[in-house]
């Protein structure tokens, strides 16, 4: 039963939602949010896509076996029931929804969170063009058929405007005509557009924040009359207090930091300390989505408010802060099994920066490849003489032997076409014990024919190390434009909503960034790394500790 205090949990009474990106970090947590905080709930709509040979269901299940539904499934697991995954994908013509399922979409939905979305920095823009600017596109379309929708609420991010040093509560003027760029990537060779994508992103730093730029000014021009509202959150990190404190799901940003300075591996990141790193917990935003849909309908504001979820104004954490208290966190809760004394800096000089990645990342890397194979020992991370049942593509597909007791999944760059549902497909070997490797891309489907021997010799001399340091390299180098510029950004919508609030509002939807402390924040963003990203059980502390000293 919704709490009777709670006007925003009573607004959800027996109302229909929908979802998009609901297997992702915020996706997942907006999820378990509203089952839990308003369980009179209706439905929520998934819309999700076959991934991995997985089809919907299997992977609606593989979602709320994650640790952050452990409340649900222990005392409410009858409100998972609540939520049906509807099979779709925003990359193709109406979403890949059948006619069927929009039906039931466009007869019963009254809110929409849009957080569907590539957020690799440096996605091809092809396909961040067919995720972020298409992708939204298509759902504005489907939104005008939903009788009734009170609330679309779009995520995008702070930094689609980081072209600019202040940065309002407004939609600015697009980088360039989204359909311009849409008919260009249609007709345009991937190579070529390749080669030109940093022409025609210009000041922007990568494709990310340019399309997500384009994907607001297609919503403003395709939204016509439809209640919507924009929330943009910064960087955002580990939760503050829900689901569980320090929860988080990948290494992006700061996670990825925390990840590799505790390991011992990332010793150098070029970074200024001097400026505002603007870090907001998920459930920060989360719980801001949630009121942002309330409003919207409730208060039926007469044009699109824009939320800037951002801390640098509220409570502002500067980089060399992160830094010294960081460094104390890890030492004080150590990981296992680290390569190397968690050390190192921040580097303000870039010439600084590249001759410390020289010394302390790429040149231990090969070292320890080196030794490794001088030994006889394989590099840490392969697999060897191991029976594998499947085996997970580059893009998702799934690859499964039940005869093969030697196998790695092969990245190739291929290409295949994007309307194609992953399948699965058997190895099949013959007298020379061969394997037939598929191979995906956007374009066409191919297949190479590789022999045992040699797979066990690629996965013998596979270097591990190099290839964790080039990992961590790429992901460290996308940040760089973030850790080195600082932004001013206006928080004077998300802190008129906060106001207007009930107060019971206030501590279910806290979005009040000015009461989080810093300092414990970080200690349980990195715990939470060691345990939900690492797997490492807090049973393990004292020999972490102990190896640490050696």
């Amino acid at each position: 039963m919704a709490d009777p205090g709670s006007p925003i949990a009573e607004f959800y009474r027996g109302r229909c939602i929908m979802i998009t990106g609901a297997t992702g970090f915020m996706g997942k947590v907006l999820v378990e949010k509203l089952l839990r905080s308003c369980p009179d709930i209706a439905n929520i709509y998934l819309l999700m896509r076959p991934k991995r040979g997985a089809d919907v269901m299997t992977r609606l299940d593989e979602l709320t076996s994650a640790t952050l539904f452990d409340w649900l499934r222990k005392e409410h697991p009858e409100a998972l029931n609540k939520l049906v995954p509807i099979r779709g994908d925003i990359t193709c013509p109406e979403l890949g929804i059948s006619v069927t399922d929009q039906k039931i979409l466009a007869e019963n939905v009254s809110v929409v969170f849009h957080s569907a979305a590539t957020v690799k920095f440096d996605e091809a823009l092809k396909l961040s063009v067919a995720m972020n600017i298409m992708g939204t596109k298509r759902l504005v379309q489907l939104c005008h058929k939903m009788v009734k929708l009170e609330a679309l609420v779009h995520v995008s991010t702070a930094y689609c405007n980081c072209n600019r040093q202040e940065i309002g509560e407004l939609v600015y003027p697009p980088p360039a005509d989204p359909d311009k760029i849409i008919q260009c990537v249609e007709w345009m060779d991937e190579e070529l557009l390749n080669t030109i994508t940093p022409k025609i992103i210009g000041n922007r730093p990568n494709t990310y924040t340019f399309t997500k730029a384009l994907a607001e000014h297609v919503l403003i021009k395709q939204s016509g009359s439809l209640p919507v509202a924009i929330v943009r959150p910064s960087i955002v990190t580990a939760a503050w207090h829900e689901p569980i404190p320090g929860w988080v799901d990948n290494l992006n940003g700061p996670t990825g930091m925390i990840a590799g300075a505790g390991k011992g591996v990332l010793r150098t990141i070029l970074c200024y300390r001097d400026l505002v790193a603007d870090l907001v917990p998920v459930d920060v935003a989360i719980n801001l989505l949630i009121s942002v849909a309330w409003h919207t309908a409730t208060a039926r504001p007469n044009n699109i408010l824009v939320y800037n979820c951002t801390s640098g104004s509220l409570n502002p954490i500067r980089w060399g802060d992160i830094e010294s208290i960081g460094h104390e966190c890890i030492l004080k809760n150590p990981f296992s099994n680290v390569l190397w004394y968690p050390g190192g800096s921040f580097k303000s000089s870039r010439l600084l920066n590249m001759l410390c990645v020289l010394v302390f990342h790429s040149a231990p890397a090969y070292l320890f490849d080196m030794v490794a194979r001088i030994s006889g020992k394989k590099p840490m991370g392969t697999t060897r003489n191991k029976t594998v049942p499947a085996i997970h593509g580059e893009h998702g597909m799934v690859y499964k032997s039940t005869e093969m007791a030697e196998a790695i999944a092969v990245v190739v760059e291929k290409q295949f076409k994007p309307n194609d549902e992953p399948q699965d497909h058997d190895f099949t070997r013959n007298a020379t014990r061969t394997v037939r490797v598929y191979l995906e891309g956007p374009n066409d489907t191919r297949a190479e024919v590789i022999t045992l021997e040699e797979l066990t010799t690629t996965i013998k001399y596979l270097p591990s190390m190099v290839r964790v340091h080039d990992k961590l390299q790429r992901a460290v180098s996308c940040l760089e434009f973030f850790t080195t510029h600082e932004w001013r950004f206006t928080n004077d919508n998300m802190t008129r909503l906060m106001a207007r609030l009930h107060p019971r509002d206030r501590k279910i939807f806290n979005f009040d960034i000015a009461d989080l402390d810093w300092k414990v924040y970080w200690e349980q963003y990195v715990l939470g790394t060691r345990k939900f990203i690492l797997k490492e059980d807090p049973s393990t502390f004292p020999a972490a500790r102990s190896h640490l000293r050696k």
